[in-house]
């Protein structure tokens, strides 16, 4: 760091005071945003960047809360701590605003990684889907019967879980076997 500082003194940059513009929120929601979706990508496999991470990781552990709320409550004593020390009072602000937008984007892309989807396909082809879902995405499929209230006929009912980037290739699975298949999805 030092050697880049050297090379590269914020003086001569581009930019006012060392910054890329004048707007510091819009640099703060920047700065969070890559942040934190990175730390939720370093979280999710399961490693730590090191630092005030690993304290988040024990409390998440012995606290039983979500890993970017544990991240809020180690940084926010850190960033209270540093009130005495910030000039003024919008900093301060800053730094909390961006701690709790920080804690809110960790949590939300690691609950996207692992969210799925539930399928409900009413058909007339249970037998086609179940063996493309069984044997193509090599998951779990229950088969009932279903009868259409209106119409009386029957029909069969697939029930099944997918991950979300498994769902539209299965959307699409379904409607290439039965184009008249009904088809629910959940998350």
């Amino acid at each position: 760091m030092l050697i880049f500082e050297e090379v590269f003194p914020r003086s001569s940059l581009p930019f006012t005071n060392g910054t890329l513009t004048d707007e510091t929120f819009m640099e703060l929601c920047v700065g969070i945003l890559i942040y934190a979706i990175g730390t939720a990508i370093i979280f999710y496999a399961g490693a730590s960047s090191g630092g005030m991470d690993i304290m988040a990781l024990i409390l998440q552990k012995y606290a039983k809360v979500d890993v970017g709320k544990a991240v809020l409550y180690v940084n926010t004593l850190i960033a209270c701590g540093s009130i005495f020390f910030l000039p003024g009072v919008e900093r301060a602000i800053l730094s909390l605003v961006g701690l709790f937008a920080n804690s809110f984007i960790i949590d939300s892309v690691i609950d996207n990684f692992n969210s799925c989807k539930y399928f409900v396909v009413i058909t007339d082809k249970t037998e086609l889907v179940s063996e493309y879902i069984m044997n193509t995405l090599h998951h779990g499929v229950t088969v009932s019967d279903a009868i259409g209230a209106y119409t009386q006929t029957k029909k069969g009912m697939v029930h099944t879980v997918c991950r979300r980037y498994e769902a539209i290739k299965l959307r699409a699975a379904i409607k290439k076997i039965d184009e008249n298949a009904f088809i629910v999805i959940t998350t």
